[in-house]
């Protein structure tokens, strides 16, 4: 006799990942940004902030489609989203890790502060050469490690 067993493929992975095993889910509660980097489609499109139950509805549709672990948090730049901390506590309190995918322009070591007590594992900061970024205008890639190292340091 065979013991068969059903095999959930949400605790399943394979490489290459395909739009339901991917463990890393990409939330955009934005589409606004503090400054322009060539190359975005963020830039072009018209939509602005969504509301705390649009990023409820996506949430619950990565917990019921896919085998999600983290969420990574993007727009436009998150930052701009008037309620980011509510976001990132959504996303922790789902047992799920919250990762920022942020320019930093708007980062401050509060809000910093603020973004991980709501459950924040982690954040990307996008800083280049392309990018439109006041007082960094122009600069090369190795002029651009001074401000890599302030947003280093903060967090």
């Amino acid at each position: 006799m065979h013991n068969h067993r059903t095999l959930d493929h949400r605790n399943l992975y394979r490489l290459p990942w395909s739009f339901t095993d991917n463990i890393i889910s990409w939330l955009e509660p934005t589409k606004k940004c503090n400054i322009y980097c060539e190359g975005c489609y963020s830039a072009n499109n018209p939509v602005g902030h969504k509301s705390l139950e649009q990023v409820r509805e996506d949430l619950a549709t990565f917990l019921k489609y896919r085998n999600t672990d983290a969420v990574s948090i993007a727009g436009g730049d998150p930052l701009t989203h008037p309620k980011v901390v509510e976001v990132v506590r959504m996303v922790a309190d789902r047992e799920l890790k919250p990762i920022l995918n942020t320019n930093g322009f708007a980062l401050t070591p509060e809000l910093l502060g603020e973004l991980k007590a709501a459950g924040l594992k982690g954040i990307t900061f996008h800083i280049d050469s392309l990018q439109r970024r006041p007082g960094w205008t122009g600069k090369s890639e190795t002029e651009l490690n001074e401000l890599r190292l302030h947003f280093a340091e903060m967090v």
